[in-house]
């Protein structure tokens, strides 16, 4: 049986995630490969608890503790949520 592995994100925001955070970190995985070319995505509240097996109250959660550590930018709208990740051009601007 073959097991294909998940796209991880770079070890540097990984271990950022799971030292800080690691009750997010499942979330961030997943953001992760649900990312398109831009690192966006958008998700709307009632598939929340079907893809991602939270509550939209936990999922928010998460990701105010991913936004403190500088891994994700978001903006919840009245159905959605809209999430963008930081990538490595994100970081080398800031060094």
């Amino acid at each position: 049986m073959d097991f294909i592995f998940p796209e991880l994100p770079p070890v540097m925001f990984l271990t950022q995630v799971t030292d800080h955070c690691p009750e997010a970190a499942s979330l961030y995985i997943k953001l992760w490969n649900k990312k398109d070319s831009e690192n966006q995505i958008v998700i709307l509240h009632e598939d929340i608890r079907m893809e991602f097996l939270e509550s939209t109250t936990r999922f928010r959660n998460f990701l105010f503790r991913l936004l403190k550590e500088s891994l994700v930018n978001f903006e919840e709208r009245d159905d959605s949520f809209c999430i963008e990740l930081v990538g490595w051009d994100t970081v080398n601007e800031v060094v």
